[in-house]
């Protein structure tokens, strides 16, 4: 059987190899999966076995054509077998075979689509090695030694992360060589920011199970180091003014830092000991030995934000996803920040600042996953933020058509203080400010921009609702709403009555529909907005305005 011909047609070396795929190719291999998935419905696995045996023959004979294509059929099979171990018998010979160390042997011409196919089957099969781990000192050796091809480098780093995310207890004895082959490849080839960052998250999984804090820590500090080469290359580059340079360096640094906070959280599978307790708040973010730690990315991201100047909107939202890795911790670790280190930064953005609303969506993210009672820490952080929302509200004139995206954050931020932290948007030091934000979010709701539009009527649909908070916050959150709930309503009724698109009135809906069930005096705000001289559309009449009540309040 000659594969490559009467499985993929006679131009199969241009289709495949060559990577030179037209439009009707493609679908030609997309129709070629379809096939074989559908094969395997009615054949089952002996039709995996047969390309297994296939691509074992094509390497024996170094037949890499024929090769790469039996092991894109293994590849397009890889979702029906779905993790079935029936077929591991076939995958150890396959895998246990001379496979991996012939494809990294330089002596043989073997063309990088061929190498590409070897390494995707890694990936697709990542759990027969959760299974047989005796196999993985080979794979990841040849996945290593593949990254040091420019061709094969991202999609081996792609593999080496798969690989050690799911087999991190089982390579923890490893993590010595693990992060003496990452050395050993940043000397040999300058590698791309996609690769590098993989290969860090893939790294840092295996430190997140060691069990040793101290050894963690040790292992963490080797890979920071790693990161912060680049963030001595960015500030050199920015140094020889030569900003592509240090863009790319500083970036590359900064996604480095993201991948490995994400590949250090707890796995959601992990057992859960249901005698231990998450830590209070407070205790979350006490001086523990991950602190000299994370002042060492906390000084690489100012570097870098320093050596690429303020308006770089990248750095702005890299380091604000830096600060999320750690947002779902319940135990401290190396990315759970002390509420300050966030709070100067958030505080530090001014309305000049590119994407400040990820910066105000970092610290909306930080109150909802803190919002536990009785956290003094985090209480502090929502006073410092909400302080910053005063001044960019401010600095906007409260003029929501200034900066409607900014707004529209600021919106957004103010509405993660319902309920948790009512206490402290309603306090009375802050009533002239609270005030003028009022205000402000009643011009949002009457302003031609969508984005604020929007969030103020969410925020009213959240703040009209009753909650379970102190009598003291109650009888706050009520006086407001007895003070500016005409004004509200009549900003609800006006939208819905003909200022709003079609496609907004859902938005509208839901602060009206919250109103009407949680306010005593909603139905007299209600018809005293219906029948205003300022409701927008002389074709609604009386009749049906009062159908309109009736249906609101039923």
């Amino acid at each position: 059987m000659k594969l490559s011909k009467s499985v993929f047609g006679s131009d199969v070396r241009g289709t495949v190899s060559e990577h030179k795929l037209s439009y009707k190719a493609t679908l030609t291999l997309e129709s070629l999966v379809d096939l074989l998935q559908s094969a395997y419905v009615l054949l089952g696995t002996s039709i995996f076995d047969r390309f297994a045996k296939l691509a074992l023959e094509a390497l024996k004979n170094q037949a890499w054509l024929e090769l790469e294509a039996a092991l894109f059929c293994l590849n397009a099979l890889a979702e029906s077998i779905s993790g079935d171990e029936v077929v591991d018998a076939t995958l150890s010979t396959l895998f246990g075979s001379e496979l991996f160390p012939t494809m990294t042997n330089n002596a043989l011409e073997i063309p990088s689509k061929t190498q590409q196919t070897a390494v995707t089957i890694i990936i697709n099969f990542t759990a027969f090695f959760e299974r047989h781990t005796q196999y993985l000192p080979s794979m990841l050796t040849f996945l290593f030694d593949s990254a040091r091809t420019p061709a094969l480098a991202e999609v081996a780093a792609k593999a080496v992360q798969s690989t050690c995310d799911s087999c991190r207890q089982s390579l923890v004895s490893e993590i010595g060589a693990f992060l003496q082959q990452y050395d050993n490849l940043l000397l040999w080839e300058d590698l791309a920011t996609g690769a590098k960052e993989r290969i860090t998250g893939a790294i840092a999984a295996i430190i997140q199970a060691i069990p040793s804090k101290d050894e963690q820590m040790e292992s963490l500090s080797r890979l920071v180091g790693f990161v912060e080469q680049d963030v001595q290359a960015c500030f050199e580059f920015a140094e020889s003014n030569a900003p592509v340079g240090a863009e790319e360096k500083g970036l590359c640094a900064l996604s480095c830092l993201i991948s490995m906070g994400k590949f250090l959280e707890e796995p959601d599978d992990k057992t859960i000991d249901l005698e231990s307790k998450p830590a209070g708040q407070d205790e979350l973010y006490v001086t523990t030995i991950w602190t000299p730690f994370q002042q060492r990315i906390v000084h690489s991201m100012n570097a870098v934000a320093n050596a690429l100047g303020p308006n770089n909107g990248a750095v702005v939202e890299a380091i604000c996803q830096v600060f999320r890795t750690g947002f779902k911790e319940k135990f401290p670790g190396p990315f759970v920040f002390a509420p300050n280190v966030i709070e100067d930064y958030v505080t530090s953005t001014n309305l000049q600042t590119p994407r400040l609303d990820y910066a105000l969506a970092t610290a909306g993210a930080m109150l909802s996953a803190h919002s536990r009672a009785g956290a003094t820490t985090t209480d502090r952080s929502a006073t410092r933020f909400l302080i910053h929302l005063f001044q960019l509200t401010a600095a906007m004139g409260y003029n929501p058509t200034t900066e409607p995206e900014v707004a529209s954050s600021c919106l957004d931020l103010a509405t993660k203080y319902i309920p948790h932290y009512l206490h402290t948007f309603l306090d009375p030091q802050s009533r002239n400010h609270i005030s003028n934000f009022i205000r402000f979010i009643n011009q949002s709701m009457l302003c031609p921009e969508l984005m604020p539009r929007r969030s103020a009527a969410f925020f009213w649909a959240c703040l009209v609702q009753r909650y379970d908070v102190k009598t003291d916050v109650q009888v706050m959150v009520d006086s407001i709403l007895e003070l500016y709930g005409p004004q509200i309503t009549q900003a609800i009724i006006n939208n819905i009555g003909g200022e709003a698109s079609r496609s907004e009135l859902d938005s509208f809906a839901e602060p009206l529909r919250q109103m009407a069930s949680a306010q005593a005096s909603a139905r007299q705000w209600l018809s005293n907005a219906l029948s205003s001289s300022a409701f927008p559309s002389r074709k609604v009449g009386a009749a049906e305005k009062r159908v309109f009540l009736q249906q609101v309040l039923k």
